[in-house]
């Protein structure tokens, strides 16, 4: 009852190179300032976000989802403020990969088809040998019929972010946010992963939120985030 209602827009996102602008934007949570005057361009390809905890790394991907909303100053793509799109148009447009993703009891096909209910079952072996998934599939007994369990218990960590990966990528949309996404996982499932942003970083504006700085692309677009956990709403 206590949401606020969304604003309601029909202007729908005209996608072009996925740039993604924040200019001088504000945020706070109640007194305490996150982000102040931020003011950094997102592009197709690798995107890090660099920062210390609490510095406004997860903040600005809600933002860009418009989960938060800026006290000042504007976001867009593509030169388009993302406050004037409908919101439901603005997530036919993102993905996102969380450190922590949420699988539900049924099998690895279901987790990853419910992505996008119309994809192929074509379109689901392509995006787990992307993943590099096919070795678990064809040794586990069932397939892609193995019940992944509640949460995906029966998963280890980097199987689950995998499927999680997959099911981001089998939707074709052009952002994709990775939010501290490699944070628990094992070091050759880092390294899949972050060969697969490698091969698909032409196609997609790819944010990743990373504190290990080994291994960010070079060439890529870095941000870092001032530490502005200290500062505070001036009092009246």
């Amino acid at each position: 009852m206590d949401m606020e209602i969304e604003k309601t827009s029909n202007e729908k996102l005209n996608f072009k190179d996925g740039t993604i602008s924040f200019e001088d934007v504000d945020f706070a949570y109640g007194e305490k300032i996150i982000l102040k005057d931020f003011d950094k361009q997102f592009y197709k390809g690798l995107n890090y976000l660099v920062g210390d905890n609490g510095t406004g790394k997860s903040t600005i991907m809600q933002l860009i989802c418009r989960i938060l909303t800026p006290d000042k100053g504007k976001i867009t793509i593509d030169g388009q403020n993302i406050n004037n799109i409908e919101q439901k148009n603005l997530f036919k447009h993102i993905s996102i990969v969380f450190a922590n993703p949420y699988l539900f009891k049924g099998s690895i096909y279901e987790n990853i088809v419910v992505g996008n209910l119309n994809a192929e079952k074509s379109d689901v072996e392509e995006v787990c040998n992307l993943v590099e998934l096919e070795d678990f599939i064809k040794n586990n007994g069932n397939g892609y019929d193995y019940d992944v369990g509640e949460s995906g218990q029966l998963l280890s960590s980097g199987e689950r972010q995998k499927i999680a990966l997959a099911r981001a990528l089998i939707n074709k949309k052009p952002i994709l946010l990775l939010d501290e996404a490699m944070k628990s996982i094992d070091e050759e499932t880092r390294k899949t992963m972050n060969n697969v942003l490698k091969k698909i970083k032409n196609n997609k504006t790819i944010i990743i939120i990373t504190h290990n700085l080994s291994e960010i692309e070079k060439s890529s677009n870095i941000i870092k985030i001032p530490n502005t956990i200290n500062l505070s709403k001036p009092t009246s």
